[in-house]
């Protein structure tokens, strides 16, 4: 998927994009700082 298309993971959208929250869906949105925008392999119980 290019931006701003609909997604399920990261895997399915293209390179420098990852899947992230957006209000009720998940779209793909370009990879920032690590931690910012996208919800990747974050580890659970740490929320900033």
């Amino acid at each position: 998927g290019e931006e701003g298309d609909f997604c399920l993971r990261s895997s399915d959208c293209a390179a420098g994009l990852c899947c992230a929250r957006h209000f009720w869906s998940k779209i793909c949105k370009p990879v920032l700082r690590e931690g910012q925008g996208c919800t990747r392999h974050r580890r659970k119980g740490t929320h900033g």
